[in-house]
C-alpha cells in the first residue's frame, strides 16, 4: 500500500493543535492561582496525554468499527462508547501517574500510590472524554462524507449506464433506415443483371455492417471515421441514383480528429438524399461542409430541392433521423448544441450543427479519406 503522507501529516497537525490547546487552557488556568509551575512542565504533561491518546486511538477506532453510531442500535452504541470514554479517562490519568512515579516527576509525598491517585484527580481529566468523543466523531463524520461521496459516485455511474443505453436504443433506431436503402440498392443490381456491381456493393455493405457491429456500443468516434461511414453509405446510394446524386465535402483538415457522435452525418444525409435528390428528375447534390472555430464544430448538409413543393415536410422532427440526431445531440452535450433546418423549395434545404470541439487521439483518425 502506498504511503500517504498527507494523511498522517493531518493527523499530526490535529494532535499538535490538541496539544497547544491543552497546554495553553492549562497554563491559564494556574498562573493566576499562582501555582508554582512553568510553561514547559505544562506542556510536558499535556504532551504526556496527547501523546497516550496517539497510542490509543487504533484501539478507540476499533471500537467504533464494531459498534457504529447508525442503525436502530445507537443507544446500545451510545452507552458502550460513554463507558470506554470513562475508562479511556482513567487510563489515561492512570498512566500518566504511572509515568511520573517511574521518571522521578511525581509529586506523591508520604502517601500510598492508590491514595496519591484518589487525592490527585481532579476535574481537568474529564478533557479525555471530550477527547474520545472528539475522535469518534470525526471518524463518524469521515463515514457519513465517505457514504455520500460513493453514493454520488453510484448514481453517476448509473446516470452514465443508463445514458448509455438510451444512446444505443436510438442508434438502433437509425440502422433499419440504412439497411433497407442499401438492400434495395443490392436488389435493384440483381434486378438489372449488373452482378459485378451488386458484389461489389455487397462489399460495401459488408464493411459498414462489420463497422457497425464493431462500434455498437461506441458514442463518441472521430470525425474522420464518421466521414468514412458517410462516404461508403453515399457509394451505395449512387448505385440507386447514378448521375443523378453528385456529392460535395469541404471539410477542415483540423477538423478530422474532433470527437462526435458516431452515426452523425449519416442520417443527415440519408435525409437530404431522400428529401430532396430522389424527388428531382435532375441531378442534384448534397454538400457536406464542416469547420472548427472559436472551440466549436459547425456542420452543414445541404441537399438541391425536390420537385414537388409539397414533398418537402418542414417538421424536422417527422424525419426518424433529424429527431434522433436531436435527442443524441442533447443527451451527449446537455444543451451546449444548436441544430437549425431550413427548407426552401427553390433554394434547398440545409441542416446546421453546431456543438463543442472535443478531440480525441491522432492515431484514432488514421483513415484514408478520399475527399474530393
Amino acid at each position: 500500500m502506498k504511503f500517504n503522507w498527507k494523511y498522517w501529516l493531518l493527523i499530526g497537525l490535529v494532535w499538535t493543535a490538541v496539544w497547544l490547546v491543552l497546554t495553553t487552557q492549562l497554563y491559564l488556568t494556574v498562573v493566576p492561582r499562582g501555582l508554582p509551575i512553568s510553561l514547559a512542565e505544562v506542556a510536558e504533561t499535556q504532551f504526556l496525554r496527547v501523546a497516550i491518546w496517539v497510542f490509543c486511538m487504533p484501539l478507540v477506532l476499533r471500537t467504533y468499527r464494531a459498534l457504529p453510531l447508525q442503525g436502530r442500535h445507537d443507544w446500545l452504541a451510545l452507552t458502550v462508547h460513554f463507558a470506554m470514554s470513562l475508562v479511556a479517562m482513567l487510563f489515561n490519568y492512570v498512566l500518566r501517574l504511572t509515568i511520573d512515579e517511574i521518571t522521578g516527576n511525581s509529586t506523591r509525598q508520604n502517601v500510598d500510590f492508590t491514595t496519591y491517585l484518589v487525592l490527585s484527580f481532579n476535574g481537568r481529566n474529564f478533557v479525555d472524554i471530550l477527547i474520545y468523543w472528539l475522535i469518534i466523531g470525526a471518524r463518524h463524520v469521515h463515514e457519513l462524507y465517505a457514504r455520500q461521496r460513493n453514493a454520488e459516485v453510484a448514481r453517476a455511474e448509473l446516470s452514465a449506464q443508463l445514458l448509455d443505453a438510451q444512446m444505443h436504443a436510438l442508434k438502433q433506431q437509425l440502422q433499419p433506415h440504412f439497411l433497407f436503402n442499401a438492400l434495395n440498392a443490392v436488389a435493384m443490381l440483381v434486378r438489372e443483371k449488373q452482378e459485378e456491381r451488386a458484389v461489389e456493393t455487397l462489399a460495401q455493405l459488408s464493411a459498414l455492417l462489420r463497422r457497425l457491429i464493431d462500434n455498437t456500443r461506441e458514442q463518441q468516434v472521430p470525425l474522420a471515421r464518421e466521414l468514412d461511414f458517410t462516404q461508403r453509405y453515399l457509394e451505395i446510394e449512387k448505385v440507386r441514383f447514378g448521375d443523378r446524386l453528385q456529392v460535395r465535402y469541404d471539410v477542415g483538415e483540423e477538423c478530422l480528429s474532433v470527437a462526435v457522435p458516431s452515426l452523425l452525418l449519416q442520417p443527415l444525409v440519408e435525409n437530404a438524399v431522400k428529401h430532396g435528390i430522389s424527388r428531382r428528375t435532375a441531378a442534384g447534390k448534397v454538400e457536406v461542409t464542416i469547420r472548427s472555430a472559436a472551440g466549436r464544430l459547425h456542420i452543414t448538409v445541404f441537399n438541391d430541392p425536390a420537385d414537388e413543393p409539397a414533398a418537402i415536410n418542414t417538421n424536422a422532427g417527422a424525419h426518424i433521423g433529424l429527431s434522433t440526431t436531436r435527442d443524441r445531440l442533447r443527451k451527449t452535450y446537455g444543451e451546449d448544441f444548436s441544430i437549425e433546418c431550413q427548407f426552401d423549395h427553390t433554394a434547398g434545404s440545409r441542416v446546421k450543427i453546431s456543438v463543442p470541439t472535443r478531440t480525441v487521439p491522432r492515431s484514432a483518425t488514421s483513415l484514408s479519406l478520399q475527399i474530393p
